[in-house]
């Protein structure tokens, strides 16, 4: 007799061996093959319910895992939003930033005109006035200070 591999409880395997030496009659043979009926029904029975709880385990982690991942996709947008909310606020500084460097611009550049038209001996003279003017006395100072508010009127 060819043989196969089937994995059973060794009560029925035991039974089995008994039977294939002959060892018990006819009548126990019967009730053998029905204890064998009630142990495959059982096993049967035993694989569904671990199939059915395999299922429902199966079922609950597809629905965390979609959970999680619609809590990841939340999070990212609202992650997005702060850093468009960001980039604007970010582009509107530049902007400003833009504005302020080119009247620093104009105003270098109007500064570098007036100081072309100086000159060199003028400009030393100037540095020269600036300097005496920083010494003087703050009674010096005020007087310098009325005869230039004045004198643009008398001219």
């Amino acid at each position: 007799m060819e043989k196969e591999i089937v994995f059973i409880p060794k009560v029925m395997k035991d039974k089995l061996q008994q039977i294939e030496d002959g060892v018990i009659e006819q009548h126990e043979i019967k009730d053998i093959i029905a204890n064998f009926n009630r142990e495959i029904k059982l096993m049967n029975d035993e694989v569904d319910e671990s199939a059915l709880l395999f299922r429902h385990h199966a079922k609950k982690v597809k629905e965390k895992y979609k959970e999680v991942v619609e809590e990841e996709i939340e999070s990212l947008n609202e992650f997005w939003e702060s850093l468009d909310q960001k980039r604007y606020e970010v582009s509107k500084k530049l902007n400003g930033l833009h504005e302020r460097i080119k009247t620093t611009k104009d105003d270098l550049l109007e500064l570098k005109k007036m100081t072309d038209s100086i000159g060199v001996y003028g400009l030393t003279e100037l540095i020269q006035l600036i300097d005496k003017i920083k010494y003087m006395s703050p009674k010096d100072k005020e007087l310098l200070q009325y005869v230039f508010s004045h004198g643009k009127r008398g001219e």
